[in-house]
């Protein structure tokens, strides 16, 4: 896998991913969607593994998304969040993704794996 911006990864033919998603000053409440699909939690912190399956020219898309309850902290420099990283299964490293904050309007953030 390589990593083209923060948002969009190259990837391989039949390649897994592994998606960490670890949350900070607040709870474990968020989500990994890979073409629509809901994936399922493997382990905290919560972890995602989905197989490349598109053809080459194609791309899955993807969508992280948080949930933060509660009212904001009081103190603004203490801003929840979930921090994104993703490893694939022929090496590059492990990425850092898109951080999710509270502070963002809408929670969420889209990625794109590519196949060349």
């Amino acid at each position: 896998m390589q990593q083209n911006s923060v948002g969009s990864y190259g990837v391989g033919k039949d390649e897994k991913i592994t998606v960490e998603m670890i949350a900070i000053a607040t709870a474990n409440t968020c989500s990994f969607v890979i073409d629509t699909a809901s994936q399922v939690v493997l382990e905290e912190p919560r972890t995602y593994e989905f197989r490349v399956t598109v053809s080459a020219g194609n791309t899955h898309f993807a969508e992280t998304r948080g949930a933060f309850h509660g009212p904001p902290p009081s103190d603004p420099t203490s801003d929840p969040r979930f921090e994104v990283f993703f490893t694939g299964s022929f090496g590059g490293g492990r990425f850092t993704g898109p951080v999710i904050r509270r502070s963002d309007p809408d929670h969420m953030c889209d990625i794109t794996f590519e196949r060349p």
